[in-house]
């Protein structure tokens, strides 16, 4: 499916500045011309830019950071699902790991 810039606006939740500010960026994202001239972006333009948001707000990675752990994901989409589930659970661990470390700031001390 093809999405137009507004439409990818809703879905991904950033502004339109943002977005194409991540595409120069990230090269892995790839929008293309429709026959009118508008940009276009599939599924998969999508995903990266969903997943670059999580990467850059929830895990506080830097821009730079975010592109390797990106580069590392989509280059093995079409490879070995084991290295994929490799990443998936090491991502896993880390927000298991934020979590934890929350519940322990939250419980109160004997003073």
């Amino acid at each position: 499916m093809r999405h137009t810039l507004g439409d990818v606006e809703k879905m991904v939740g950033v502004r339109i500045s943002v977005i194409k500010e991540w595409e120069r960026e990230m090269p892995i994202v790839r929008p293309r011309r429709d026959k009118a001239g508008r940009m276009v972006y599939s599924d998969r333009d999508i995903r990266i830019l969903r997943r670059l948001k999580y990467l850059l707000y929830d895990r506080r990675l830097s821009l730079k950071e975010a592109r390797i752990r990106l580069s590392l994901e989509f280059s093995t989409e079409n490879q070995d699902p084991r290295a994929q589930i490799a990443l998936i659970r090491q991502d896993l661990i880390e927000v298991y790991e934020m979590v934890k470390n929350m519940g322990n700031s939250n419980t109160p001390s004997n003073s």
